[in-house]
């Protein structure tokens, strides 16, 4: 009998200390997901045929047509609005209801074969790009409320005449290929990736969210012009991006 129960434990103990045993890998060490949500965004602009990439700050102007791209590495509801420097305003995405952009998937705003166009309204014009795990009804009720009655304000109708065209979309044949020089790019000016919003001027806050100005975030390209912006796990995460909008032939746009 005790030869019968030493076989049993040299048995037993032949799984417990054989090579690859054990407890199966924690999920850190199989790869769980990334903690930080990262929000990347590249404006592209065509101008006379040549296609060149924007950063915050630079200068654009009149009939310059834009793109945005947008890209997450997990799930998140986006909402982008854009403040003219005339005052008036616009909602840029989503068209309609809540839209959760999904992980590696490079998103273009507005879509494909239509392009944004400045038009003759110069000054400074700053896009709000609105980032939340949750739908921003259940994230932040006020910002949504913001959110919602600039959606609105483009729906309705207007008293005296019916209301316009979308102020910037254009539908048109694809750019022609091609980048333009680098010497025609402002040189990038290194910055912090996110920097406190309460050092930017109050014109570049629109009304609506300067009551929330500790939130929201001044955002910077890299030597790439692609902006990345950590998005709270919790609440709404909001991104500032202003660019000035002169008209064609002011000093400093380069001739082609």
């Amino acid at each position: 009998m005790s030869s019968y129960i030493r076989y049993i434990i040299l048995f037993l103990g032949f799984f417990i200390v054989r090579p690859g045993g054990g407890a199966e890998p924690s999920p850190a060490a199989s790869g769980s997901p990334p903690t930080d949500i990262v929000m990347s965004l590249r404006i592209q602009v065509t101008r006379d045929g040549q296609q060149m990439r924007v950063a915050p700050g630079d200068t654009l102007y009149c009939r310059d047509l834009m793109e945005l791209f947008v890209r997450v590495n997990q799930p998140v509801y986006l909402y982008i609005v854009e403040f003219y420097a005339d005052g008036s305003r616009e909602f840029l995405f989503p068209a309609a209801s809540d839209v959760q952009i999904q992980a590696d998937t490079e998103l273009r705003i507005p879509e494909l074969g239509n392009w944004l166009e400045l038009d003759d309204s110069v000054g400074e014009d700053h896009i709000y790009l609105i980032a939340s795990v949750t739908r921003l009804s259940h994230a932040d009720q006020t910002v949504e409320s913001m959110v919602e009655n600039v959606r609105l304000a483009a729906l309705k109708p207007q008293a005296v005449a019916p209301a316009p065209a979308p102020k910037r979309k254009k539908p048109g044949p694809p750019p022609k290929p091609g980048i333009a020089p680098a010497s025609t790019m402002p040189a990038p000016q290194p910055a912090p990736l996110l920097a406190s919003a309460a050092a930017a001027p109050t014109r570049a806050i629109a009304p609506e969210l300067a009551w929330n100005a500790r939130a929201i975030h001044l955002v910077s390209a890299d030597r790439q012009r692609v902006v990345q912006a950590i998005v709270r796990p919790k609440g709404a995460s909001i991104y500032l991006l202003s660019f000035k909008h002169a008209r064609a032939g002011s000093a400093g746009r380069g001739s082609r």
